[in-house]
């Protein structure tokens, strides 16, 4: 059996992702704390049909809990998910934080985790069972780069991005103490044993140990090297030394890093160069530093340096001699986690395929089904509010979905590379699509029939129809925004004055000019008739991803780190409304000019006379649309996804779904669905708690396509709340209660078999 330890991820780029949260468990107590534990909930968790979304975003954090049942993973999206590790399958997904999730930890007890994001000064407990949030520990500013419970789990440690660590209460969410003392951001934090010192590393290669009680500083260990960053800390069993792992890691993953109860044996994993080293707690010596056998065998390039390393794997250590025993698996470049008793590991490589490995042998034991969603990068709203368009992935770039009933009724034609932007045409009749190749498609909107194209040289980020429908706009990444003519299948016009790629591109209601949104950080207002720059719009700090005119096309929406509203006569900024995340997706005007959309890692509805935020609808959304009445709001994540609300309540009406097989499925919060084939859907599954029920158990009861049509037109006659009233998913998925581990035998979930 080994102990794992609560690490910090340091800086982390999308194409190499890797995260690793342990814990430390042991006994131990911290004054100032309150007796009960927030996260043990009073009541039985009820089943609940549940959709099983892919990865959005990529995976940049994992952990595995203490009894190696479940998994946590963190994604690009902001959001956890909860797998069964036995079958492999989805428990259920958390929307967290308004930024990538960099760091998660399960409690001693495993009934809780904490999730944080480096982005962000907010960290959160969740009760994983419910998947509710219990606490959320609050910071002035500054984003939190590592979490670590205390070996009773009654306090936690955050390790943030302004050179401090916060001892925090658990069942309160209240600091007790701040450790000042850091000249970097702290990357990784590790209680004692016995829970009354603390370990803390930084971006600069420092450690400290401080102590709980009196926060004073007890000693500072002398860094091996400034140029790396420390990943991992924790402490042997017996406290008087501890382990620390030292990373370059600007690209690759912090490693991670497991001890033995006996500490005589540690675990590493790592695809980066590191440093492994052995301290004397009381005097901050290094004992020993651990070295690999043989030669390196790849060569990484950060931004610090070129070092020569070992490829990615987990080496086994003899803590006494430093030396290595073995290394037992070569592994992906990923995040990665290891099973307490030392067994297992799991692990997400770069195209986020997750699996669970022998650590003995290297074998892969299982992969987990991560939904394989078809990928959606735009949507458009029919002038008739009948239909909606998504499309993104290269294998069915297009799709046609009915509002009234959520099903999808067209595929249009593929082709090989991915749709970047869709738009409908005004009159309804006509589609067009810019692709990553560089094509510019126009399409029959009703039989999904191609009509012709246009070809640029550079990836087309962005498409917009004259008010003709005759005529197309193009926003180029060769800094370029073009007006074409589709009657001639030419180009009439370029616009340039850009700086950097443009992201977006609008039409104003009477075609007479344009908007471009750039990564140059300006909006442009251009003159049709001559291609004249009338004006430019400055003041956002970063890139500018989304661009809107309001109805009367007096005003003008813009989105990047904050959402601006400007006049455009004189240019003069009216109001910013400033949603609490990163990057602005999407930005729209409601038809009637009163409210806005934006969309990022939720979607905000805005009050546009107050600046007010009206309403709040959670989840990752890279754009955002409203329907042609206003009286719906689409938004859709990268990988397949799309959610259709109610405006004015906020009330979730359906989530459909499109899979690179072809398949898709329309589910409802209740968990009534329609899906395109006869067989129940592999990807709704009945949980409670963390148990799992395959869903031909409750098929008849839950493919009910009636149900759908009644709630899209807003369950007007009560029937979808009288139906889930009567539905009684414990009964038909969990007839016998009884102990957890009952129903843990099988290989499919806990107690399901398929």
């Amino acid at each position: 059996m080994f102990e794992r330890d609560d690490h910090c991820h340091g800086l982390l780029r999308p194409i190499f992702l890797w995260a690793l949260a342990l814990l430390v468990i042991g006994a131990g107590d911290v004054s100032r704390l309150s007796a009960q534990h927030p996260a043990h909930s009073s009541s039985e968790p009820r089943a609940e049909a549940v959709v099983q979304f892919g990865y959005t975003r990529g995976t940049v954090s994992l952990a595995l809990a203490p009894d190696g049942h479940t998994a946590l993973t963190g994604s690009g999206d902001s959001s956890l998910k909860l797998w069964d590790v036995a079958s492999g399958r989805q428990i259920r997904t958390l929307d967290s934080h308004t930024y990538r999730t960099t760091a998660i930890v399960y409690s001693p007890d495993g009934h809780s985790a904490l999730s944080a994001s480096k982005d962000t000064p907010v960290f959160k407990l969740w009760e994983l069972a419910s998947g509710r949030e219990v606490v959320s520990f609050r910071r002035g500013s500054g984003g939190v780069h590592c979490v670590a419970f205390s070996p009773d789990g009654r306090a936690v440690l955050s390790g943030n991005s302004d050179n401090t660590v916060t001892l925090w209460d658990v069942a309160t969410g209240r600091e007790i103490r701040s450790f000042r003392g850091h000249t970097t951001s702290v990357t990784a934090v590790a209680f004692s044993p016995d829970g009354t010192r603390a370990l803390s590393g930084d971006s600069g290669n420092r450690i400290k140990l401080w102590d709980l009680a009196s926060g004073r500083a007890i000693i500072t260990f002398s860094p091996q090297s400034k140029e790396l960053s420390v990943s991992s800390i924790v402490f042997l069993p017996d406290g008087h030394s501890a382990l620390s792992l030292s990373a370059d890691t600007p690209i690759f993953s912090p490693p991670s890093l497991v001890i033995s109860p006996d500490g005589r044996t540690v675990l590493s994993a790592s695809s980066a160069y590191y440093n492994l080293a052995l301290w004397d707690i009381s005097s901050g010596h290094i004992i020993r530093t651990f070295v690999r056998t043989g030669p390196p065998t790849r060569l990484f390039v950060t931004e610090r340096s070129r070092r020569k390393a070992w490829t990615a794997g987990l080496t086994v250590w003899d803590v006494a001699s430093g030396q290595e025993i073995k290394t037992i698996m070569q592994h992906t470049q990923g995040p990665v986690a290891i099973a307490p008793d030392g067994q297992r590991a799991l692990g997400a490589d770069t195209y986020d395929a997750l699996r669970l490995w022998d650590i003995a042998t290297g074998r892969s034991l299982r992969n987990f089904d991560n939904g394989s969603e078809a990928r959606i990068k735009s949507i458009a709203v029919s002038p008739d509010g009948r239909h909606v368009l998504s499309g993104g992935d290269p294998l069915f770039p297009i799709h046609s979905w009915d509002i009234k009933d959520g099903s999808r009724h067209r595929t249009f034609a593929g082709f090989p590379t991915p749709v970047e932007s869709i738009v409908i045409s005004a009159d309804g009749h006509s589609a067009l699509s810019g692709d990553r190749d560089g094509k510019i498609r126009l399409w029959d909107a009703e039989t999904g029939q191609r009509r012709g194209f246009v070809a640029d040289r550079q990836t087309v980020s962005a498409v917009a129809f004259m008010p003709d429908g005759r005529k197309a706009l193009s926003g180029d990444t060769d800094k370029t925004v073009k007006l074409w003519d589709f009657d001639s299948m030419s180009l009439i016009r370029t616009f340039r004055g850009h700086s950097l790629l443009v992201e977006a591109v609008a039409v104003s209601p009477d075609g007479r000019s344009v908007l471009s949104a750039s990564a140059d950080k300006t909006i442009k207002l251009w003159e049709v008739a001559t291609g004249h720059e009338i004006r430019t719009f400055t003041g956002h700090s970063d890139i500018v991803n989304a661009v809107s005119f309001s109805p009367d096309g007096r005003s003008i929406l813009s989105g990047g780190r904050d959402v601006r509203m400007w006049d455009v006569a004189s240019g003069r900024l009216i109001r910013t409304f400033t949603p609490p995340y990163n990057f602005v997706n999407a930005v729209a005007f409601s038809p009637d000019g009163r409210t806005a959309l934006s969309g990022g890692s939720d979607v905000r509805l805005w009050d546009v006379e107050s600046g007010n935020l009206l309403r709040t609808f959670p989840g990752y959304s890279s754009s955002a649309a409203f329907s042609t009445d206003g009286r719906t709001i689409l938004s859709i994540d990268d990988y397949g996804s799309m959610r259709l609300w109610n405006a004015a309540t906020g009330e979730l009406l359906v989530t459909s779904v499109s899979y690179t097989n072809g398949s898709w499925l329309t589910v409802t919060p209740e968990g009534f669905y329609e899906t395109a084939f006869w067989q129940p859907a592999k990807n709704v599954m009945v949980v409670r708690g963390f148990d799992i029920c395959p869903t031909y158990r409750v098929a008849a009861l839950l493919h009910r396509p009636d149900l759908v049509n009644e709630k899209l037109a807003g369950d007007p006659d009560g029937k979808v709340k009288a139906a889930a009233a009567q539905l009684d998913l414990d009964k038909q998925c969990f007839p016998v209660n009884g102990e957890r581990d009952q129903h843990r035998p099988t290989e499919t979930g806990h107690g399901a078999k398929e």
